[in-house]
């Protein structure tokens, strides 16, 4: 089974700098099907301008309903200084991984 996606999340700077919790993402499978994650989401800096968000919680609906799952995601070259403009930072990207536990 895979999943590509164009994951989105309102995100403000200061939320960039603080662990969120009941963060859900809704995620469409190659067969039409799909899962509800929700999840809590802890920051840590790494090398560089790059964070690493590592997600823990469980699927609450649809495919691996009550299933836990752990995501990482890696953002690169994050603009943090960009948070003291009037743009703001406009857009972050870097891999994912998901693992659901059954």
């Amino acid at each position: 089974m895979s999943s590509s996606q164009s994951f989105q999340a309102p995100l403000s700077c200061n939320a960039l700098l603080q662990n969120t919790t009941d963060v859900e993402w809704i995620i469409n499978w190659s067969n039409g099907t799909t899962s509800t994650y929700k999840y809590d989401a802890f920051y840590n800096d790494t090398v560089g301008l790059n964070k690493t968000i590592v997600g823990i919680g469980k699927i609450v609906a649809g495919r691996y309903t009550g299933a836990l799952a752990i995501t990482t995601y890696v953002l690169f070259n994050l603009g943090l200084n960009d948070c003291a403009t009037t743009t703001g930072v406009a857009s972050m990207s870097g891999p994912s991984n998901l693992i659901i536990i059954p």
